[in-house]
């Protein structure tokens, strides 16, 4: 049997990274929809009937209806096309204010269809023929369990696992924080660092295949003879943290013989827009600085930050309509902001970089802020700043008296 699987879907998500199209809808929102038909299309390909999904549908647990029509209708869509069945494992995105009241009873209410399964508990669908079972892990933290530590939370899950009535092969998708992500090692698995647990590999590994989403970046988290336990990442790119990763979606052949473990896993990589922060110091004019130093390649199709690293001198040249002329032109996606950090005097530390200012997109940006910003690292208020400054609080306010 194949099966497919995609980590978070998020659907509402990073508008911010958009453009409202003739129709008023958020070119993101077609992105995301997009890439869920390239992951239902390549799951079909592959002969796939079943899609697992690891929670956080949406943006939040109240969407809107123009995102919950987007996403329930290309589910629909993929059922009478292909006859695909979607499992789905309730996220925290799924749980006003973290009850149990979740896209459980959104599903049900979807006029009683077959072809979802959600789950806002731990549920295990027995596949007789197949001698499979599709286990659905949902999140868990203090709020929803109403419990004192994470390691209560982490002695539930356990014992709701071991009472599970399993077959011989296990598919498993978790929507949980994971030992081996790199929120885990931030917290350094202290137990109660979070409101919610790191799950161990001694728990996750118990399935043949482990799939976890909540934690958006990508990542093969453990593989031997007997499992797979891999952190799918978000289905899209949401927000800086993902940087330039790319994402995927896995195709789980459960009859195949895979490297290491008893089945075959096939990472697909998904047609994201990617975002990606471009660091750099600029001397001279901000401008001819960046047509320097970058080039097509890096930026086009992306949606584009820039943190420069510039004296007093070099900011006052800054024209955020010039480098977004010149972004585009080079074919962004979106160039959202430029901001910058001046270099202090060397006075023996590590990091010799000031404060961080963004000119381009401050909608309260003031005088008050700027000449702040240039007195805090020590920049003289020289004419052409304050002028550049005063053009720049116009640009952004409107005609004003300073």
């Amino acid at each position: 049997m194949k099966i497919g699987v995609i980590g978070d879907p998020h659907f509402g998500s990073s508008y911010h990274f958009g453009h409202v199209l003739d129709n008023n809808l958020n070119s993101r929102l077609l992105d995301y929809s997009n890439t869920l038909k390239f992951a239902i299309r390549k799951a079909a390909d592959a002969g796939a009937k079943i899609m697992m999904i690891t929670g956080d549908l949406f943006k939040t647990c109240r969407p809107g209806t123009v995102e919950s029509e987007a996403f329930w209708s290309i589910l629909e869509w993929a059922f009478h096309e292909y006859g695909m069945v979607f499992y789905i494992a309730a996220g925290n995105h799924d749980m006003p204010t973290y009850s149990r009241k979740t896209v459980q009873q959104v599903a049900t209410n979807l006029n009683g269809r077959s072809y979802i399964i959600a789950c806002d508990t731990i549920t295990a669908i027995n596949l007789e023929e197949e001698n499979l079972s599709l286990v659905l892990v949902p999140f868990f933290n203090k709020v929803t369990e109403k419990l004192e530590t994470n390691q209560d939370i982490l002695d539930k899950i356990e014992s709701e696992i071991e009472n599970l009535d399993l077959r011989e092969k296990t598919v498993a998708v978790w929507h949980g924080l994971s030992e081996g992500t790199y929120l885990a090692n931030y917290t350094g698995m202290e137990v109660d660092a979070l409101s919610e647990p790191v799950i161990p590999l001694s728990l996750s590994k118990r399935f043949n295949v482990c799939v976890f989403g909540h934690v958006h970046r990508f990542t093969e988290i453990s593989r031997d003879s007997n499992s797979l336990v891999v952190n799918i990442g978000s289905m899209e790119v949401n927000d800086f943290t993902d940087t330039g990763q790319s994402k995927y979606m896995i195709i789980v052949d459960t009859d195949a013989k895979g490297k290491d473990i008893p089945m075959d896993v096939q990472y697909i990589e998904l047609p994201v827009v990617k975002a990606e922060t471009i660091k750099m110091e600029v001397n001279g004019t901000i401008e001819l600085g960046l047509k320097d130093k970058i080039d097509e390649k890096q930026v086009k199709g992306k949606i584009v930050r820039l943190q420069l690293v510039a004296d007093e001198d070099s900011i006052a040249t800054f024209d955020d309509n010039s480098i977004r002329e010149y972004m585009n032109n080079l074919g962004v996606y979106k160039y959202m902001s430029t901001t910058f950090k001046t270099l202090k005097e060397d006075d023996g530390e590590e990091d010799n970089y000031g404060d961080e200012l963004d000119l381009s997109t401050q909608g309260n940006l003031t005088m008050v802020l700027i000449e702040e910003f240039l007195k805090d690292n020590n920049l003289p208020l020289i004419p052409q700043t304050m002028s550049y400054a005063k053009d720049i609080v116009n640009k952004i306010t409107g005609d004003m008296q300073l």
